[in-house]
């Protein structure tokens, strides 16, 4: 995901302190769903400053084909978004940052090592499920990353594979 300048737009440096509004900045937004086997672009988006990445990534999703796996950064995450690419068959890796609250035992649902449920509250005082998820730590030199993914089946290399996809996308 991308945004930026306008790169043929000349307002730079004192001349951007005078646009007092954010429109008056030229930007756009672009949202793009890279292709990580072929290492093509597969589908985008464009949109204005203001954009919403979420809402464009729901957008595209009906160009993915079933069963795909979507991997991508926190700014994805979110109870809003997720049930969404759920229900339209759509897998998902993806690193979550401190906004993301993540339970690890909802007593009778079921406790795993390395399950864990999204549950925000105005979705429980709704009565709508919890989304069961898989906590994947990816150990870096500097501290550690977390990932989460719908795909619950673990297998001994799942977690390596998670690490190799994110890694993966990181270069792209």
């Amino acid at each position: 995901m991308t945004k930026g300048l306008n790169p043929n737009c000349r307002l730079r440096g004192r001349h951007r302190k005078r646009a007092r509004k954010q429109s008056e900045i030229p930007s756009l937004w672009v949202t793009l769903l890279w292709h990580l086997e072929s290492g093509l672009p597969w589908e985008w988006k464009l949109g204005t400053a203001n954009a919403s990445e979420r809402e464009h990534l729901l957008s595209l999703q009906d160009s993915l084909p079933e069963n795909s796996l979507l991997v991508a950064d926190a700014g994805y995450g979110g109870y809003e978004y997720w049930p969404t690419l759920l229900e339209n068959e759509i897998h998902f890796v993806i690193r979550v940052g401190s906004g993301i609250h993540l339970l690890r035992d909802l007593g009778h649902w079921q406790s795993d090592q390395d399950r864990v449920w999204l549950w925000p509250e105005n979705a429980a005082k709704k009565t709508l499920p919890p989304l069961k998820l898989r906590l994947v730590e990816v150990p870096t030199c500097k501290e550690s990353v977390w990932l989460v993914t719908s795909v619950l089946r673990a297998y001994p290399e799942s977690s390596s594979c998670c690490k190799s996809v994110f890694e993966r996308s990181l270069v792209g």
